[in-house]
């Protein structure tokens, strides 16, 4: 089998996958990149891999690209320059398009979805019965099919880490660590963290709380810890490498993933729930209705409502066997399905699938199972 993913560049969430694939497919898989890539946030420093193929890298690579897309027997399309996939869907080949959440900042409206009619038409034309959609978000199989595109064709998906192989279960500290990362945007809601600091404070719940990231709402979350006398309990570190976010998360008890509708997935929540924290996740955030099941895994709370943000914080406070359970639970549940390695070969199981049949209803959960149309709260 031959497999090619186009997007615009290998970002850090792409590599465990594609990894995977090579392991499985060898030579067979190639991920192409149609753009250099040059800032950003997800650029890469420098490193070579054996399975990219830089399509803007002059008119004999492009001629490459051109080739595998149109020869392989499937491709995953994320992004990048249209004139690698149209005629692969002119041709009815099978094609799976990889995105998160078409409709992040509002709710989808009548004109959304006629401007979203429009582009199917004209310019993305994916109605093909040969089309597929990889729902990299909980809430992506809604928005599309409220455009009319992937009508009984949208598979869970999402971003992957690697498999860890013998992951030790951690042991909860007398003093519970508490653990926010991201970068500092309003729409990350990291103000409900210096909230539950302070709550929990006037009900003398010792903890110690570590606030990783940078970016615009810094400087005022800061001034509020001060503010109100929460410094020796909440550590803001700034910005922190990735490799030392890791290390963070190992160390700590407990995770909260705040943000709302825009974090179309949000890695940090794989990532935490492998370092076996006992995650706290936002209802609205992509990831959290494929990766947590309330009171199983982790605990979900509402979104932007700290009233019911502080009960579920407090719980695993108080609760010392929950947040143990909940800690293991997460461990397992990346080790077991959510990695990159397990993904790699449900994918294939699907296409073969779709292959033989036109769907596959092999797996009840977890990546390649069928998508729901969930609906936000917005």
């Amino acid at each position: 089998m031959k497999v090619t993913f186009v997007s615009n560049f290998l970002s850090t969430h792409q590599i465990p996958f594609s990894f995977a694939m090579r392991e499985l497919l060898g030579v067979g898989y190639v991920f192409v990149e149609s753009f250099l890539q040059e800032k950003g946030s997800y650029k890469l420093s420098g490193k070579e891999y054996p399975f990219v193929l830089k399509a803007y890298d002059g008119k004999e690579s492009f001629r490459k690209a051109e080739q595998l897309v149109l020869g392989s027997n499937v491709v995953i399309f994320g992004s990048g320059d249209y004139r690698l996939i149209r005629r692969r869907i002119k041709h009815n080949k099978i094609t799976f398009f990889y995105s998160e959440r078409i409709f992040k900042s509002h709710a989808p409206t009548i004109k959304d979805y006629v401007l979203r009619g429009i582009q199917k038409k004209i310019v993305y034309p994916w109605a093909g019965r040969n089309n597929y959609l990889l729902c990299a978000s909980a809430y992506a199989a809604y928005d599309f099919e409220y455009c009319g595109l992937f009508p009984n064709r949208m598979y869970k998906w999402g971003y992957f880490t690697s498999k860890q192989a013998n992951r030790q279960i951690k042991q909860s500290s007398s003093i519970p660590r508490l653990l926010w990362a991201g970068r500092m945007l309003g729409w990350k809601n990291a103000w409900l963290e210096e909230c539950l600091a302070k709550q929990l404070l006037n009900e003398n719940i010792n903890f110690k709380m570590i606030i990783i990231g940078d970016g615009e709402k810094y400087a005022e979350l800061e001034k509020r810890i001060i503010k109100d006398g929460l410094g020796d309990w909440v550590e803001m570190t700034g910005s922190l490498s990735h490799k030392e976010v890791l290390a963070h998360m190992v160390n700590s008890d407990i995770f909260c993933f705040t943000s709302n509708h825009n974090e179309g997935w949000g890695m940090v929540l794989n990532e935490a729930m492998q370092a076996g924290c006992a995650c706290v996740a936002s209802r609205v955030t992509g990831s959290t209705p494929f990766l947590i099941k309330d009171g199983e895994n982790g605990l979900i709370f509402e979104n932007e409502n700290l009233r019911d943000f502080v009960k579920k914080v407090k719980q695993l406070i108080l609760d010392v066997d929950l947040r143990q359970h909940l800690q293991a639970a997460a461990v397992e549940t990346i080790e077991n399905e959510w990695n990159a390695n397990v993904a790699a070969k449900r994918f294939i199981d699907l296409v073969e699938d779709i292959n033989n049949r036109g769907e596959s209803m092999r797996f009840v959960d977890g990546p390649c199972s069928r998508a729901e149309i969930l609906k936000d709260d917005r």
